[in-house]
């Protein structure tokens, strides 16, 4: 990620310690970067931005069933940098607004490039929800957009299905308290995601970009219970958009949408 301002490069990455060889017992996770402003000849000694403290991604209506388990973007760090005035955001999946018991969506900030970071701050938007798979950018006016999927609409004691949305969050350059969110998905279910190793899949390199003057495009994926063509990538154009949002809590049916379904872009896996 280059920051045109200060000619610098930086990598950000996940950090793991484990005890043994085998990689079996961990003993440190945590967020860090290195910086290099020679152009990638040379770089820094790592910077730790934030402990991981991401668990394992469960239904949580069925957390002990293995043919309900999830994989998503948990020990996988976004960041961007402000054009303007250099400044460093990063989000991830974290447990420390959960007591550890699941993840949410994390941000955490620098002013100083990267020299010191802010204590971590929620930033998906709806308490005691599980939420997944952060992705963040910011344009030329410091507007910051992210991206997430997250839980908000799955009723206690549902096991059969797993009502996921993807939502859209963006704020002005120091704004991250009063966000404007708003979902761009369908309420589809993500147990219908193909199986992947250890978990339903729906891919951990969704995105969000930049697009020209304060536009965004987000890409997204959603699953179906369609033989052949159980998942889909949607994108499409959003612009900023900062009228704070209520976060929605009402039930809603798998496949039904509150917000224009995204079908610029389509692609089959």
């Amino acid at each position: 990620m280059p920051d045109a301002r200060r000619h610098a490069l930086y990598d950000f990455f996940e950090w793991q310690t484990y005890s043994d060889t085998t990689a079996n017992t961990v003993t440190d996770l945590h967020f860090a970067f290195v910086k290099s402003t020679d152009e990638g000849r040379t770089w820094s000694k790592p910077t730790k931005i934030a402990n991981d403290s991401s668990t394992l991604e469960v239904d949580p209506n069925a957390p002990n069933d293995p043919a309900k388990a999830l994989r998503a973007g948990n020990n996988l760090i976004s960041a961007a940098i402000d054009p303007q005035t250099g400044e460093l955001y990063a989000a991830y999946e974290g447990t420390d607004f959960s007591g550890g018991a699941f993840n949410q969506i994390e941000l955490v900030h620098s002013t100083d490039h990267g020299a010191t970071w802010s204590a971590p701050a929620r930033i998906s938007q709806v308490p005691n929800t599980p939420a997944f798979t952060p992705s963040i950018a910011v344009d030329t006016n410091g507007t910051v957009a992210l991206t997430y999927y997250d839980l908000r609409y799955l009723q206690p004691g549902d096991t059969t299905t797993l009502p996921t949305a993807a939502w859209y969050l963006t704020f002005p350059r120091g704004g991250e308290a009063f966000p404007s969110e708003r979902q761009i998905s369908a309420v589809f279910d993500w147990l219908q995601a193909p199986f992947a190793t250890w978990g339903h899949f729906l891919g951990d390199y969704a995105s969000v970009a930049v697009l020209g003057h304060e536009q965004f495009r987000p890409l997204f994926a959603e699953s179906f219970a369609i033989p052949g063509n159980t998942t889909d990538v949607y994108s499409n154009v959003f612009g900023s958009g900062f009228a704070p949002t209520t976060p929605k809590a009402a039930p809603v049916t798998p496949g039904a949408t509150t917000a224009p379904h995204l079908s610029a872009h389509r692609t089959r896996h």
